[in-house]
């Protein structure tokens, strides 16, 4: 599938600069990025740009639930919409790789879909233990992958600590 992506923004007629951007900010794919690009963006600090993570997910999710309101009413649009919005997120992490953030966003936007399909709330703690137990029942050794330990300490530390920094900002205090 990746390769497929690949071959498509190749045939599109992009420079070769750009087609290498594109490739790793989309599918994670970053061989075409030449030594001084990633100097470029590593001197700007915006390296982790051309990580495919979580936000990609994230914005996906976001995105299909706007493209797909159809017949929210019914229980049978309802299902359809779930489903099809499932499809995608995981076929997008197929593509880029199956990385351990883009993994845990995926199973973190399931169990989100899948509970406002019942009309059920989604918090937030549950739904990262829950996804960080399904991906160790698929592979037990994914506990040992640094990328998988961060993305879910980066989750949990961005969780905990939002409410008391959002409550400092509201009173004024910097």
């Amino acid at each position: 599938l990746r390769e497929r992506a690949l071959a498509v923004f190749s045939q599109s007629g992009l420079p070769e600069q750009e087609m290498a951007v594109i490739s790793a900010l989309f599918l994670g794919y970053r061989e075409y990025l030449t030594e001084d690009l990633q100097r470029q963006f590593a001197g700007a600090g915006a390296m982790h740009i051309l990580c495919v993570s979580g936000l990609h997910v994230g914005i996906i999710f976001l995105v299909l639930k706007s493209i797909f309101r159809f017949p929210g009413r019914k229980a049978s649009g309802r299902v359809m919409r779930t489903c099809i919005i499932l499809v995608f997120i995981w076929l997008y992490a197929a593509i880029t790789g199956f990385s351990p953030s883009v993994l845990r966003a995926s199973a973190m936007f399931s169990f989100v879909a899948s509970g406002q399909l019942f009309g059920r709330r989604t918090p937030i703690y549950s739904t990262l233990s829950a996804s960080a137990l399904v991906l160790m029942l698929a592979n037990p050794y994914i506990i040992a992958h640094i990328g998988f330990q961060l993305s879910y300490l980066a989750v949990f530390s961005i969780v905990t600590l939002q409410p008391p920094l959002q409550g400092l900002l509201r009173h004024g205090n910097m």
